[in-house]
């Protein structure tokens, strides 16, 4: 009788363990491979929004091969090995500076010991306030003078509001001297001071105001060029444009709400767009049941000389969201036009041995706990970033058609949800009893001895 308990202990339990099947999971998709594939290198799948928006994470998914077999595999996020580029300062030195008229002409040294140098930027350091002016840079090579930048705007618009051009970018090229010269350098203007020249009564007082002139302070100027480095890897991004399912611009809190869908997509910044320029509004951003809030404001400005767009949100990390709301405060002004969303995340892939593809993706189960394999372990001391990929795609996604039902709508008694929990449980009470009872059976025997 023991035997026969133990049997169907063992029977429930192996049972619980047993492997997941593509009939677990409600979607697939077959693997279309590229145009040239070898054979000795590791396979690479990378996930589409629709996989993403049908799984409740990575682990949700098993790869099958053509002829049912589960097929191992790693999931990661992909990053490449590539280059970066980025500003060098560059050695010079003013060795003139002269006036000419009103106009300043400042001659510079490129590089050390006037072998020149390549440069591409140049920065008119100044703590100057309230200015206009415009610049013209020329550069020798060793044949000849060459046009870099034609009266380019060089300007502080406002001491209130940081809107500044103090750098300039030029085509790049290796200079020995620099020309920069400043038009109205030196500039003519009124001083707040009233003088009285005539009159002691308000009735015939005469006043006048003095011109003064004043000059631009310079504190240096500043050469640098953008070299490309190498990088061992570098996280890749994918765009997305989450679906709007409504856009509402209420009079009376002033205000445009906006409700979308962001389908459950990877996602670490979320950016606004909009046909309208020369705005700035504080935003609110929130998913529908509460969990994530954010505050922002998006600003857009353009005008001659100067532009600044700062219309993304970032979510500080990667975020799965769903339904969210924009809150855009407009005040008095009118609300934006044409308005539309981008989101921005990283890119996730499955990295397979070179022989198990051709295979499908069935992904969308039912609770099914996810895979358990030593691939991720097996690849672990490996730099996948630098290495080259067979680049499968994932297909149209399909239903399955032999799809078994979810686990709520069965009874919770055959549920596999409670199998190996209650299978583990009497299993453990069986070795209890049977421990005990052999360890009664060995004391009566050793009493009767």
């Amino acid at each position: 009788m023991r035997k026969r308990l133990l049997y169907v202990l063992l029977l429930v339990f192996c049972s619980a363990l047993q492997a997941a099947s593509p009939e677990d999971y409600r979607f697939f998709t077959e693997l279309v491979p590229p145009e040239k594939e070898v054979t000795k290198q590791l396979n690479s799948v990378r996930l589409n929004n629709a996989v993403w928006t049908a799984i409740s994470g990575l682990g949700d998914m098993r790869l099958y091969s053509a002829a049912g077999r589960e097929l191992p595999f790693k999931s990661e996020q992909l990053f490449e090995s590539g280059s970066t580029l980025r500003s060098e300062p560059v050695p010079c030195q003013v060795i003139s500076f002269k006036l000419e008229g009103r106009k300043a002409v400042i001659f510079v040294r490129v590089g050390r010991d006037g072998k020149g140098a390549r440069v591409d930027s140049l920065t008119i350091r100044t703590n100057e306030r309230d200015f206009e002016k415009r610049v013209t840079i020329s550069g020798r090579d060793n044949v000849a003078w060459h046009e870099l930048v034609r009266e380019s705007p060089f300007f502080d618009r406002n001491p209130r509001i940081a809107l500044r051009r103090v750098s300039f970018h030029f085509s790049a090229g290796c200079y020995r001297v620099l020309r920069i010269e400043i038009d109205n350098y030196g500039e003519d203007y009124v001083s707040p001071l009233r003088r009285i020249t005539e009159g002691e009564t308000p009735e015939n007082r005469k006043e006048e105001r003095e011109v003064l002139f004043r000059e631009l302070k310079i504190d240096g100027i500043d050469l640098s060029v953008k070299k490309s480095v190498n990088v061992s890897a570098c996280a890749v991004e994918q765009s997305f444009e989450p679906e709007i399912r409504s856009v509402a611009n209420d009079p009376e809190t002033k205000c445009t709400v906006i409700e979308f869908d962001c389908r459950w997509i990877p996602m670490t910044r979320l950016e606004l767009l909009s046909s309208s320029t020369n705005f700035s509004r504080e935003a609110t951003f929130e998913t529908v049941d509460g969990t994530l809030k954010k505050h922002a404001r998006l600003e857009s400005l353009s005008i001659p000389g100067y532009t600044r767009r700062t219309t993304a949100i970032s979510f500080g990390g990667e975020q799965r969201l769903g339904l969210c709301r924009i809150t855009i405060r407009n005040g008095d002004n009118p609300p934006l036009e044409t308005l539309t969303l981008k989101g921005y995340g990283p890119v996730y892939r499955l990295v397979t041995l070179a022989a198990d593809i051709p295979a499908k993706l069935c992904y969308g189960g039912n609770g099914v706990a996810p895979g358990d394999y030593d691939l991720g372990r097996t690849l672990s001391g490996i730099n996948t970033a630098t290495l080259k990929f067979n680049e499968y795609q994932c297909g149209p996604q399909l239903d399955t058609p032999d799809f078994r039902e979810s686990e709520e709508e069965n009874s919770w008694f055959f549920s596999s949800k409670w199998i190996f929990p209650a299978a583990t449980v009497l299993l453990a009470l069986v070795l209890i009893v049977f421990i005990v009872r052999n360890i009664g059976l060995v004391e009566k025997s050793r009493d009767d001895n």
